[in-house]
């Protein structure tokens, strides 16, 4: 089975193991990876923490956990500890880029020359508050 079929199979197991109707958050721990990869019969990846980085950067969480939701909602995970996350359900609002928004990020990007004026450019407003990591639902922690 290939790694994101691996961890859709566990995290998918994780939540629909938590979920009941009409929650709005639902919490789980770096154990409940092991427990359920177990309960699948799946060889659990190494890095444990790559599962949920995957699904909070890099891939959208499976569809039997986003169907659970109302229009303009989506699941996102956040951390909620050392070794605990949480699916909180939050605002869909998609980041439509346009021309003035790009020139704007290239301008304030290119032009910091230090890390401190990166971390200005991120909170003047003029770019998600993640970067460009927040674009697409995603809605990495605060950083800098």
């Amino acid at each position: 089975m290939a790694r994101q079929n691996i961890y859709a199979a566990i995290i998918e197991k994780i939540f629909l193991s938590k979920f009941k109707p009409g929650m709005r958050q639902v919490d789980f721990e770096r154990e409940d990876i092991v427990k359920f990869g177990k309960q699948l019969k799946i060889d659990l990846p190494k890095n444990l923490g790559d599962l949920v980085y995957s699904f909070r950067y890099r891939a959208a969480l499976p569809a039997s956990l986003q169907s659970t939701v109302g229009k303009g909602e989506a699941w996102i995970i956040r951390p909620a500890g050392r070794g605990k996350y949480r699916f909180v359900l939050v605002g869909d609002k998609p980041l439509v880029p346009s021309e003035a928004m790009t020139t704007t990020i290239y301008f304030c990007i290119n032009n910091a020359k230090t890390l401190r004026e990166m971390a200005e450019a991120r909170s003047c407003g003029c770019m998600p508050a993640g970067g460009l990591a927040s674009v697409g639902g995603v809605e990495p922690e605060p950083t800098l």
